[in-house]
């Protein structure tokens, strides 16, 4: 996921703008030459956060408009989350290009991505245990696009149901005792075959049950097929070995792309189940959700993801984006290593002076394990959005830190991490503007200046992460 996603905005778009600064050694463009398209996501709210992670993969179909022939063979292309706010095509065959000659083109649009077979896309809910993982998106509100079209918007919905489910403690029991319940959803259907360009649910009958996926101590969730819930019951196990047994009050048809919220008391003798409120699953006030969640406020030298909580965090916070109120930034990692940028120098790679992310995804075109390039490998291996920053991320890095040395360093200190000190030299993911087949950029926090190093030379980095 995810997560990810209800109602979001990407656009086709030939030439995308990832940086506006004033100093003209930092790229400000990424050019797709040859009439590639990209798509990147535009937010609807600023207080929520489409949660694309990096690697997150799209499958993006184009039909001859008003038909059900797939265009120029565009069928099922697999575009990859590189940031929040960009995807590109995974490989060369997943390339769709202008010009539409003389069609008109209707694209559609689902995620996660897997391979599909004559328009069907299965869906299989058996395990809940990774929400983002079973929700499935769709958009196919981009349609007739020609060649003048300049800008193509897709936005997607939930395809399916949510179930979400309050435990409240009744006669006999406390909050206590409710800690590490599950409740299982019995007799209900969960593999579909889903038609993406009629949207018809071809829904197999092979009932069985589900086990919600635990939210919290008294929270479940699931996401389910739409359907009627007459036929569904509600098997709830304590850890005292007592078992409940319910079925859903007012027979109610889930609808797609609605939530279903639900109490349920358990007294030591019954349980009773009430519906609280349906609700359109958009997201937006409905958290915690599996594909949205609205987003923390930060402040430069706070711990990353929860600011007063050290023992959880996985970074700190040293650079926010201006207007956003401290909700989208960077983090930089807890330690540091040394490692080469490559085992051996190369060729001119193309790597930018000013978008890390966008560098990572250049070297993993080049070796996807990482192997010949030590740096970039450290980095991505902390995990999804982790990358080896470029020179003008370590600039940022330099400015905030002098402004809040103390914040910073004391915060690093309480994990145990390694501190920044006006002596670090750090390594860029930046070829050199003059030598770039042999040599990178450093940034000295010293003397606020980028001197360049060879490929092979071990050099102090540490690794950031946009959120």
């Amino acid at each position: 996921m995810r997560g990810i996603y209800p109602i979001i905005a990407l656009f086709l778009s030939f030439s995308l703008t990832l940086f506006s600064c004033d100093q003209e050694y930092f790229d400000s463009d990424v050019n797709v030459n040859n009439g590639v398209c990209t798509f990147s996501l535009k937010k609807i709210n600023p207080d929520y956060s489409y949660g694309w992670t990096f690697g997150d993969s799209i499958g993006i179909t184009a039909y001859k408009a008003d038909t059900d022939m797939i265009y120029s063979n565009y069928a099922n292309k697999k575009f990859i989350a590189n940031n929040d706010f960009f995807f590109y095509p995974e490989s060369d065959d997943d390339i769709i290009l202008r010009p539409f000659v003389s069609d008109n083109v209707d694209f559609v649009a689902f995620y996660p991505y897997q391979t599909i077979v004559s328009n069907k896309y299965l869906i299989n809910l058996r395990d809940q245990s990774s929400q983002k993982n079973i929700d499935f998106l769709y958009s196919d509100n981009a349609n007739s696009n020609t060649n003048n079209s300049r800008e193509i918007k897709l936005i997607f919905e939930h395809a399916l149901s949510k179930i979400v489910i309050n435990s409240i403690p009744g006669d006999g029991y406390t909050s206590t005792d409710l800690e590490g319940m599950s409740i299982k959803i019995d007799s209900i259907n969960v593999v579909a075959a889903f038609d993406i360009r009629s949207k018809y649910f071809d829904v197999y009958n092979a009932k069985t049950s589900i086990v919600m996926n635990k939210i919290n101590n008294i929270k479940s969730e699931a996401i389910v097929l739409p359907g009627s819930s007459s036929d569904l019951r509600l098997i709830i196990n304590l850890t005292n070995a007592n078992t409940y047994e319910t079925i859903f009050p007012n027979e109610q048809y889930f609808n797609k792309s609605n939530i279903y919220f639900y109490n349920l008391k358990i007294n030591r003798s019954s349980v009773e189940i009430s519906t609280v409120e349906i609700t359109d699953w958009t997201g937006i006030d409905n958290e915690p959700d599996t594909c949205v969640t609205k987003k923390q406020a930060y402040e430069v030298g706070d711990f990353y993801p929860f600011p007063d909580e050290p023992e959880t965090a996985i970074g700190i916070v040293y650079w926010l984006k201006q207007d956003t109120d401290g909700r989208d930034g960077k983090i930089v990692s807890f330690d540091t290593e040394t490692l080469p940028w490559a085992v051996s120098n190369n060729y001119k790679l193309g790597t930018s002076a000013s978008v890390g992310i966008n560098n990572l995804m250049v070297i993993s075109n080049i070796d996807p394990t990482f192997q010949q390039f030590p740096a970039f490998e450290w980095c991505a291996d902390k995990g999804p959005g982790w990358f080896l920053p470029a020179k003008y991320e370590l600039y940022l890095l330099n400015e905030q830190w002098l402004l809040n040395e103390d914040k910073i360093n004391n915060n690093i200190l309480l994990v145990g991490g390694e501190t920044l000190s006006a002596t670090d030299i750090y390594l860029s993911s930046s070829e050199s503007g003059e030598y770039p087949n042999n040599n990178v950029e450093t940034y000295h926090f010293n003397n606020i200046e980028w001197p360049t190093t060879p490929k092979t030379t071990p050099t102090r980095i540490r690794a950031v992460k946009n959120f």
